[in-house]
């Protein structure tokens, strides 16, 4: 397999861009808010409201990648191309000239609210997706999605937790949880109410035993004051980001994680948390559905509401600590994942050289 990034990553991860413009994007992402200049940090958040500057980049970047991605696939011979993931690195190999099958993988925020938001994203969509000849979804309303942007209803597809789901040599049920330990296991962005959570922890402070921790809302730490109060890292541990070890030693100790997510495909953290043996709360997105087969290890609140995140909070501290769980569905299950995805990629390939199939 040759992995190919969009963006500058470790070289021994993958091979990195050869533009100058996605080294210093690169460079940028990783800098955190405060380390960003306010008047700087200002006019990325007004850019990234308006979606379409994303896309303006994407296209402008689009040569350069096509020429690298046609590069690899001639030295490299593969028998798939997948394009991880839509918008930007799917529609870059779905404009590919190549008679190799293409793949594309979408969850998160790729159909709702990224090309939502964007019509110039929304357009490249529509003109790309039919071109695809499989497809990876974690939720199956983006199938949906996709097939009413014209992916073709033929198209082989696989339903499958987002980045094919939890490596469950790091995330797995441990008997060491720490009873009232609340963790909030995403990144501060619009898509997640990291204020309502902020806002829960807050008024449940007073609650005996309960001890919050927050990953990366170090980085608005100094938001969080201005708007909270100083007193909110006296109740909340306001962590950096996390690398992935730290992150699953961390769902390994938690009794409750919350995920506010307000616009989703199936989020990891919450997958990854169920599999470390812990209650989650989360926003109450259909796909979630699927996984919330009891209602008592997964609480679906109103993300948009903060007492509605702490009564979740309330509900999970209450029912103490789960017992070990007999393990995750198959399409959440990276070991499960790798035949599934195997039969499906093969499927890709039979449908491609027989087109009397379709």
């Amino acid at each position: 397999m040759l992995c190919v990034s969009s963006e500058w990553v470790a070289a021994e991860v993958a091979e990195p861009p050869t533009s100058r413009l996605s080294r210093q994007r690169g460079t940028l992402a990783e800098l955190t808010h405060d380390e960003l200049d306010s008047a700087l940090r200002r006019t990325l958040r007004r850019l990234a409201r308006w979606g379409v500057a994303h896309t303006l980049i994407a296209l402008v970047l689009l040569p350069a990648r096509r020429r690298q991605l046609h590069a690899a696939i001639a030295r490299f011979a593969p028998d798939i191309v997948q394009g991880l993931r839509l918008p930007y690195e799917g529609l870059t190999v779905l404009t590919l000239n190549t008679r190799i099958p293409r793949v594309v993988s979408t969850w998160g925020s790729d159909f709702q609210p990224a090309t939502k938001r964007d019509a110039l994203a929304r357009w490249w969509t529509r003109v790309a997706l039919p071109r695809a000849d499989g497809i990876h979804v974690d939720s199956m309303e983006d199938l949906t999605r996709a097939r009413s942007r014209g992916l073709s209803p033929d198209v082989a597809w696989i339903y499958a937790a987002a980045n094919f789901g939890v490596d469950e040599d790091l995330f797995h049920a441990r008997n060491h949880h720490e009873p009232g330990l609340v963790v909030f296991a995403r990144r501060p962005s619009h898509g997640i109410n990291y204020r309502g959570f902020v806002h829960a922890a807050l008024r449940l402070r007073t609650r005996p035993g309960a001890r919050f921790v927050a990953t990366s809302l170090q980085e608005v730490e100094r938001e969080l004051r201005r708007e909270f109060g100083d007193h909110v890292s006296d109740v909340i541990d306001l962590l950096p980001r996390l690398n992935q070890h730290e992150f699953a030693e961390l769902l390994g100790q938690a009794h409750v994680v919350v995920s506010p997510s307000l616009a989703d495909g199936t989020p990891s953290t919450v997958v990854e948390a169920l599999a470390s043996g812990a209650r989650v709360v989360a926003g109450r997105l259909p796909q979630l559905e699927a996984l919330n087969q009891s209602g008592d290890l997964l609480v679906l609140v109103d993300a948009t509401n903060a007492d509605a995140i702490a009564d979740g909070i309330e509900r999970c501290l209450d029912l103490g600590i789960p017992e070990i769980s007999d393990g995750l569905p198959a399409p959440f299950s990276r070991v499960a994942n790798a035949a599934r995805f195997t039969d499906f990629y093969r499927d890709v390939i039979r449908r491609h050289v027989s087109p009397s199939d379709h």
